[in-house]
């Protein structure tokens, strides 16, 4: 079995079945391979001790007491986690199996599924979870910035967007043409770039995951 120590640096596989036996089942199969685990009997209790900062990804049974896989998958999602969930079940179907990657969960493998297809499938979700906490880390990063620009530098970054010039920026708000450069200086400084195509490769930036924000929102409502 082929094990990519860069791959599998950091992260641990949660593993989740109200089912004892079946749990013992699964978390020997998961330490053959040699990463990092934590059981949990119930979806329940993983979120009770789960944390954003969690790396790695989630191995579930689709029918549990309580909350089901899927709905644990949709519960994340609410939270913004970038934890991968993948479901193990004996109640495979096509439908169910369809509506669940739909929904979003990451993939959806029988419990008669193989050693090497659970792990490939372990490996791909830690690849994904890689990538969701990096672009998690830049949406961070960029959504302090922003909170740290006041409401005029702001303004002025929007109209800087739209092509204004700093007199027309100046005419528009009604101040002064050494004001406007002094803001857009200092917008640019606390950006942390030093020209115009970084500073609207931000805005753009920032446009998206204010966009991504709301329609969370909206989902969420």
């Amino acid at each position: 079995m082929d094990q990519s120590p860069a791959v599998i640096n950091n992260a641990t596989v949660f593993i989740i079945d109200d089912d004892e036996i079946a749990l013992k089942s699964l978390t020997a199969l998961i330490s053959s391979m040699r990463i990092d685990y934590a059981c949990f009997g119930s979806a329940e209790e993983f979120l009770d001790s789960y944390s954003h900062s969690d790396s790695g990804c989630i191995v579930t049974d689709l029918r549990m007491l309580g909350m089901s896989g899927a709905e644990l998958q949709q519960k994340l999602a609410e939270m913004g986690s970038a934890l991968p969930v993948i479901i193990i079940t004996a109640y495979a179907s096509i439908p169910v199996a369809v509506e669940s990657l739909q929904s979003g969960v990451f993939t959806f493998l029988e419990k008669s599924c193989s050693e090497d297809e659970l792990w490939q499938a372990i490996k791909d979700a830690f690849i994904q979870n890689k990538d969701r906490m990096t672009e998690k880390h830049k949406r961070d990063s960029i959504e302090k910035i922003i909170a740290i620009l006041t409401n005029e530098e702001q303004k002025i970054l929007e109209l800087i967007a739209e092509g204004n010039s700093n007199k027309q920026i100046a005419y528009t708000l009604d101040m002064g043409l050494r004001t406007v450069e002094n803001r857009r200086h200092q917008i640019m400084h606390k950006v942390g770039v030093k020209s115009l195509a970084e500073l609207m490769k931000f805005f753009i930036q920032a446009k998206r995951i204010e966009a991504g924000n709301l329609q969370a929102d909206s989902r969420q409502r």
